[in-house]
């Protein structure tokens, strides 16, 4: 059993369950009776997390480009490895724009080796906006947010291809399918 059949496994069995308790159940059997994991993670779906979640309503595309990878397991661009993939990404050409694709507050700008420079947007509700590999990140910390203003710029830093933005939406700990709340079409 390899990390990625589990992460594969423990994606489908509970975005695809409608019986929360016995998925739980059967994950549990399945990490004991198969290996010792380090970390695992669980997505819930979508349907659920959007009810009362007013931040989730009415997101602004943050960026006019190529819709080029889904939310979902897909093969890594850099890596040669299935992987999931936690947000989607959006091409364009350097130094585009990128907006907040709700109001809020800049809650964390940084970089890393992968996902380079960024900027992370907290809303009500316990939802965050991730907006990855910009060349530029034009709002600080703590800056108050509008939906559609300008937060960064496209890049291509940290582990990428090429120019996009890579786009996350988190309620707390869960990742959620972008297409779910935003027309990326």
């Amino acid at each position: 059993v390899t990390s990625e059949s589990f992460e594969r496994f423990v994606f489908h069995s509970l975005y695809e369950s409608h019986d929360m308790e016995m998925t739980i159940n059967s994950l549990l059997a399945f990490v004991g009776n198969n290996f010792n994991v380090s970390r695992a993670y669980i997505f819930e779906n979508n349907e659920n997390k959007s009810e009362g979640k007013d931040a989730l309503l009415n997101m602004v595309l943050p960026l006019e480009g190529n819709f080029e990878s889904p939310f979902g397991m897909r093969m890594h661009p850099t890596e040669n490895v299935e992987k999931f993939h936690y947000g989607v990404d959006i091409s364009a050409a350097e130094g585009e724009k990128i907006v907040s694709s709700q109001g809020g507050f800049a809650k964390e700008v940084s970089e890393n080796d992968d996902y380079g420079k960024y900027i992370i947007v907290d809303h009500a509700d316990n939802i965050t906006t991730l907006y990855a590999h910009c060349s530029e990140i034009i709002a600080n910390v703590g800056d108050e947010i509008q939906a559609g203003q300008m937060i960064a710029k496209v890049g291509a830093t940290g582990n990428v291809t090429g120019a996009h933005l890579h786009f996350e939406i988190k309620d707390g700990e869960n990742w959620l399918d972008p297409s779910e709340f935003i027309d990326f079409n």
